[in-house]
């Protein structure tokens, strides 16, 4: 297994973001495999200063080790433009200028057959030239099937999504110039050679996306896992945004290592409640079918899962 744990360094890590680094850590290891670091810092804007720093040194007081070349979306503008290019020379992308505020006002007037705030294909070629001012800022999209995707999650088991009806041709560059996560990801797990994709459960409908990127590009795709998110006491999933506690917190009420991913291994049912232990010690007491069988002890769909 090749796996890769990507936070964004917009801030610290809060419990999810770490029991995910966990669980993909200990995935990979349980198979005698590596886990890369990857910073998805693509989104400029966002990142914050130190975050890169800070993660690291979370990781590493947690005791999560990985492999030693750390990975900067950041450095790969390249590799994304040029699988920009393939996909512009098989006529899979094209110019697009309608706003984010566009979009969300045709809303109001849904077309019934699709859900709100599916992009509606107002700027997919037709027969009309499409013409250009020449200061004029343009996204690309990619120009999608009419078909489901299909994947096996480990997970969540068997799945399928028409990514044309649900969400309709996506952005792979942004008006901007940033290029965007869908296409990002995909080429930075190709440059990887990563078998085994670990995320959240909130991204599992970003996969068919992926999928039909993977296909168009003839790439191989990984072996999908996507994990239970933690909740906070209202019973929303953990975020950054909304000032989730990082590990700073913790540790200045007392809070060690081992009372954390005790605490997070609990929560995935690998523990008793309120176990301390490091995350050495956690490798050496679980096995691979013992991890496998309590995350997919969170699935709602019990009935097939990947082998």
């Amino acid at each position: 297994m090749r796996g890769r744990y990507a936070p964004s360094p917009t801030g610290p890590l809060h419990l999810g973001n770490i029991r995910t680094a966990l669980v993909c850590w200990l995935l990979a290891r349980l198979q005698g495999g590596e886990v890369f670091l990857r910073f998805d810092d693509l989104d400029t804007p966002r990142n914050k200063p130190g975050s890169v720093a800070q993660i690291q040194a979370d990781l590493n007081w947690l005791g999560l080790d990985f492999h030693p070349e750390v990975y900067f979306q950041s450095h790969h503008l390249s590799d994304y433009q040029t699988a920009l290019d393939q996909l512009f020379e098989k006529n899979l992308v094209y110019p697009c200028r309608c706003s984010r505020k566009e979009i969300l006002l045709l809303a109001s007037a849904p077309d019934n057959r699709f859900p709100p705030g599916r992009y509606p294909g107002t700027c997919r070629p037709t027969d009309k030239r499409f013409l250009v001012g020449e200061s004029e800022q343009l996204a690309w999209r990619f120009k999608l099937d009419n078909r489901p995707q299909q994947f096996n999650d480990c997970i969540e088991g068997a799945q399928s999504e028409n990514p044309w009806e649900s969400g309709g041709d996506f952005v792979v560059q942004r008006k901007d110039g940033f290029f965007a996560y869908q296409l990002a990801t995909v080429v930075d797990d190709n440059n990887l050679e990563i078998t085994d994709v670990v995320r959240g459960v909130d991204l599992i409908d970003s996969t068919a996306r992926q999928l039909a990127l993977y296909q168009s590009l003839q790439i191989s795709p990984p072996t999908f896992w996507h994990l239970p998110l933690m909740l906070n006491s209202q019973g929303e999933k953990l975020a950054k945004r909304d000032g989730a506690n990082g590990l700073q917190f913790y540790r200045e009420r007392g809070a060690n290592a081992e009372d954390i991913v005790g605490l997070l291994a609990a929560s995935l049912n690998l523990v008793e409640d309120r176990s301390i232990l490091s995350a050495r010690e956690l490798l050496d007491t679980i096995t691979f079918e013992n991890l496998k069988t309590a995350l997919q002890g969170f699935s709602a769909n019990n009935s097939e899962h990947c082998e």
